[in-house]
């Protein structure tokens, strides 16, 4: 059904609340992250505290007022609120599993957590990665999980070799140009 022809009273302000998914990480293993995602999610629930308190303020006057004047408004509102509540449990529930890993200090040398990898392809193209924790993975943007099949396959490798990467569309097989500190 086409929402213009909806009451306002089938307003459903939780139908689109989207809350962040949890990174799934195998039972066992270690929540390691960088020390730059680490401050990124530690912002980040700073963040959602500040602006927890305006709208618990916002919602508590409105019920003062002696009536909701708009049900819309007043859903979307208490949508928010539960948004950044949720959020906020997510964050405090990671943050306390961090294991922070410190970058090293000199190049070269075996792929860690952390570094910079330059990794050539097949078609010889250049493609730029940097090995982070499962929070802070933005493959999109170059950050790869540690326990992703590329994370796995660089980890451990020495400039100069070719490691395999195992994907669900097929196995390809990269060089590694150069490793660079984290």
């Amino acid at each position: 059904m086409n929402k213009a022809f909806t009451k306002e009273a089938d307003f459903d302000p939780l139908a689109e609340l989207i809350i962040r998914p949890l990174p799934v990480l195998p039972p066992g293993v270690k929540n390691y992250i960088t020390p730059a995602g680490a401050a990124a999610m530690t912002d980040e629930l700073r963040e959602l505290e500040r602006e927890r308190r305006p709208t618990i303020v916002a919602e508590l006057t409105r019920r003062a007022e002696g009536g909701l004047t708009e049900e819309k408004e007043h859903g979307m509102l208490r949508a928010r609120l539960y948004q950044i509540e949720e959020q906020m449990r997510f964050l405090k529930g990671r943050i306390s599993t961090f294991e922070v890993v410190e970058p090293r200090s000199s190049a070269g040398g075996n792929v860690r957590f952390g570094d910079r990898v330059v990794a050539v392809d097949p078609e010889g193209h250049q493609h730029f990665y940097t090995i982070v924790g499962a929070d802070e993975a933005d493959p999109a943007n170059g950050n790869v999980s540690w326990i992703s099949p590329l994370g796995k396959a660089f980890l451990g490798a020495d400039e100069g070799d070719e490691v395999v990467v195992h994907r669900p569309r097929g196995d390809v097989t990269m060089e590694i140009e150069s490793v660079e500190p984290g």
